[in-house]
């Protein structure tokens, strides 16, 4: 309970006129929103503000089933891409980029599997992390880091006398970090979150 009282006072040399000046009498253990002091309003209830009842802009966020739905649409974007034919053309054109002679220079080649597997884990492990760490700023440091190391397979397999066809996995880790990067922005993350301090 808050009541607001007012007590006359005579400034100083003022002669007939006087000031009113508020003095606030606070009773009980209740938090004090800002409002505008009313003389007639004598003795009011000012509710309490409670942190639960402060909305945030963006909805809460969550980690495991995003990371799968998010992994999921980035393997079927590189099927897809395999589907129509475009995932040979972009491998033949790196290829060509590390190597003069191109695609027929590499006499050896991985095996699907383990080009797919490859996309499967950068796709699913790469969105899982970065719906787990805290701050825009590391998030996009780390998909970043995580396309380079896959565009770093293409040199190394091709001193390996193997065809860089890297195309896969690294269109799964492009769009997986996007998209992760999108629901970050749009969700309130539990990693961001402040706990509380103790009173």
């Amino acid at each position: 309970m808050v009541c607001f009282t007012w007590r006359e006072a005579f400034r100083a040399g003022g002669g007939n006129q006087p000031s009113k000046t508020p003095r606030v009498e606070i009773h009980g253990n209740q938090d004090l929103p800002g409002s505008y002091l009313d003389p007639a309003a004598g003795c009011r209830q000012i509710p309490a503000v409670h942190r639960s009842k402060i909305h945030h802009p963006h909805p809460a966020g969550h980690v495991p089933l995003p990371a799968l739905a998010i992994g999921g649409l980035s393997m079927a974007l590189a099927a897809g891409m395999e589907w129509l034919g475009i995932l040979p053309r972009v491998n033949a054109g790196i290829a060509r980029i590390v190597s003069r002679g191109g695609a027929e220079t590499f006499p050896k080649q991985l095996p699907d599997w383990a080009l797919w597997l490859a996309a499967a884990a950068f796709a699913f492990g790469l969105a899982a992390a970065i719906l787990g760490t805290p701050g825009p700023g590391r998030r996009v440091i780390l998909w970043l880091s995580a396309v380079i190391l896959v565009a770093a397979w293409a040199p190394v397999l091709s001193l390996a006398a193997h065809a860089p066809d890297i195309a896969a996995p690294w269109i799964a880790t492009v769009w997986s970090g996007v998209c992760a990067l999108v629901y970050t922005s749009r969700h309130r993350m539990p990693c961001d979150e402040t706990p509380a301090s103790p009173p």
